[in-house]
């Protein structure tokens, strides 16, 4: 199975935290689907504040950028009913 790792950086690339474990999916779509799931609930709890406004998130598979998204997306999904695209 695939590998995908969750990549976080801020708009500038001054901070950069690296995924080294990762996490096994079967596709990108499963990928994609877990992970902003977890993030969506990482965001209603535990990161939660303004501090991440500029920041993104990168799933990477190998080499590849399967996605990139702001973090902003998953504040502007939960102040209003409609989910988050992925």
């Amino acid at each position: 199975m695939p590998r995908y790792h969750v990549h976080i950086a801020d708009d500038d690339d001054l901070h950069y935290e690296l995924d080294n474990i990762g996490l096994e999916f079967p596709n990108d779509e499963e990928a994609v689907t877990e992970i902003i799931a977890a993030i969506k609930e990482l965001r209603a709890v535990e990161f939660a504040s303004d501090e991440w406004t500029d920041w993104r998130i990168e799933i990477v598979q190998a080499v590849r950028i399967v996605r990139r998204l702001s973090l902003e997306v998953f504040d502007a999904a939960s102040r209003s009913s409609a989910p988050a695209r992925p």
